[in-house]
């Protein structure tokens, strides 16, 4: 494993126990990388400051 897994296994732990606080369920092991959000696309006509045009 290299520090970079274990630095992300260790940051998800935290995020866990933060979740748990909060009521909320997640995975026991991270999203695979590269997963999530991405870059681009996401909002209301991105790139026009949400306001549709």
């Amino acid at each position: 494993m290299t520090q970079q897994q274990r630095l992300r296994r260790e940051h998800h732990k935290r995020m866990k126990a933060q979740a748990v606080e909060r009521g909320i369920n997640l995975p026991d092991e991270p999203p695979p990388r590269g997963s999530g959000m991405g870059s681009g696309g996401g909002g209301m006509e991105s790139g026009n400051g949400g306001q549709g045009y």
